[in-house]
Formats: structure tokens, sequence, C-alpha cells
């Protein structure tokens, strides 16, 4: 009796995180091609295609990867890869990837508000962050705040669970998409300070 108490509540559980990534996702899907293009969404769209398919032809050639070199190569890998069959210019696959990885963020906000609080916290959390206006503009188009909002709560859940549990790969894992968000969004110092060095 006593198990299928259990698997009762874990069937619960799965239905209510699946509604809630479909009810995030949905919001993000409808209306994804009316917002227009924005600046940044077209050159992270043709650098992240051009980077894979160098990448997949073995061409490390140093003029290739110089292309949009002020932002780090992560969230031009993903949304490259989502493109790669694309022929022509087309945002949809990588738009419907960044609301993926938006609906993602929220499951994990979820997780991190039931864990260390109450499943209604989470819940509550997952409604906040799901309609915040910000938020949903940037689900819906290929930047790099979708990827970037993702690993870095990712990052943040892995590592309360490390303090809770005092499972040292949780903070092995929270030190390795750490690592990634930041080379999402971040440059390295020493690439900023060669920037500005004057050419002789």
């Amino acid at each position: 009796m006593k198990s299928l108490l259990e698997k009762k509540k874990v069937s619960r559980e799965i239905l209510l995180v699946i509604a809630l990534f479909l009810i995030v996702l949905t919001f993000r899907l409808w209306g994804l091609n009316a917002t227009g293009v924005t600046w940044d969404e077209r050159v992270y769209f043709l650098a992240g295609r051009h980077y894979v398919w160098d990448l997949l032809h073995f061409n490390f050639d140093q003029e290739v990867w110089a292309e949009n070199a002020e932002a780090p190569p992560v969230a031009k890998y993903i949304y490259g890869m989502a493109n790669y069959f694309v022929k022509g210019i087309d945002y949809t696959a990588s738009r419907i990837l960044s609301a993926i990885m938006a609906a993602l963020t929220c499951i994990i906000v979820y997780f991190m508000g039931k864990q260390f609080f109450k499943r209604r916290v989470g819940i509550m959390a997952v409604l906040i962050l799901a309609f915040l206006p910000p938020f949903v503009a940037h689900g819906k188009i290929a930047g790099i705040e979708s990827p970037l909002a993702l690993f870095f709560t990712l990052t943040v859940y892995f590592f309360l669970r490390g303090i809770k549990t005092g499972n040292q790969l949780k903070y092995l894992l929270s030190g390795i998409v750490c690592g990634t968000s930041n080379s999402v969004v971040e440059r390295s110092r020493s690439s900023r300070r060669s920037d500005r060095a004057p050419t002789r």
C-alpha cells in the first residue's frame, strides 16, 4: 500500500512538472516570429552557423573563428547546431531552442523552491518567472539570455544541493556548469586588454 501511494505521488509530481513546462513553453511559442529580428540575433545566428560548419569540416583557420569574437562561443554553438540543416535565414529553430531553454530554467526554479522550501513556493516562483515580461521577451529570441539563465540557474541548483547533501559531485557539477555559463556571456580579461592594446 505504501509503495502504491509513493508511485502515485511520483506520478503526480511528473505530471505537474510536465504541465508547468508546457505552460511556460507554450506562452513563449505563441507569436514566436512576431517580434521581428534583433541585431544581436542575426549576428549569433550567422556566427553560430559558420562555427558549427567549420568545426565539422575541421577548419581551424584564425580568420574563421574571428567572426563575432567579442562574444563567447557557447550560445553560438547551440544556435549553430539548431540551424545546421536550415536553408537560408530562418530564426525559428533557434527561437524554439531559446524557448525550451527558458522553460527548462523555470523547471529548475521549481525544484529549487520545492526542495529548499515547499512545493507551492516552487510553483509560485515558476509562475512569477514564467510571466515576467523581460524573461518572456528574451525567451522568444535567439540571444545569450536564455542559455545564460539556464546554466546560471543550474549552477545555483547544484551548489545548493551540494550544501544540503554534502555530495562532492554536486559541487563539481556546479563548477562545470558555472564555467559553461561564463563561456556564454563573459570574455576573459586578457582578451579585453588585448583589444585595448595599441597596435604598432
